[in-house]
């Protein structure tokens, strides 16, 4: 390791640090397919729900965190509610390899 920089995952500001692939400051770092500067494409994997709850009758973005989204075929979220476990599904928006968000708004459960 080269004396005065540091590995990292992630550089950000850091100018002293040294990339995945060992190169000092390349800025290369693991994606979500855990591939050494990847771009998100080499797999299809969920990281993040964010939220990962919605109250009902009201509408919400869910954003959406992985890799391998694609436009074709488009992935659908599929949302279950809590109180009757009847399953609602939406479209994913696409946003890159990595990002999507679902549109989802479920209807009040029956009590």
């Amino acid at each position: 390791m080269n004396e005065g920089l540091n590995e990292c995952n992630e550089c950000g500001e850091d100018t002293s640090c040294i990339g995945c692939d060992g190169e000092p400051n390349s800025g290369a770092v693991i994606d979500n397919c855990d591939i050494c500067a990847g771009n998100h494409t080499d797999c299809m994997i969920v990281v993040t729900i964010k939220p990962s709850a919605v109250p009902e009758n009201m509408d919400y973005n869910i954003t959406v965190h992985g890799a391998g989204f694609h436009q074709h075929p488009t992935p659908v979220c599929l949302y279950t509610r809590v109180s009757d476990s009847e399953e609602f599904n939406a479209t994913m928006k696409v946003m890159d390899p990595s990002m999507g968000y679902c549109r989802a708004n479920l209807e009040p459960g029956r009590n």
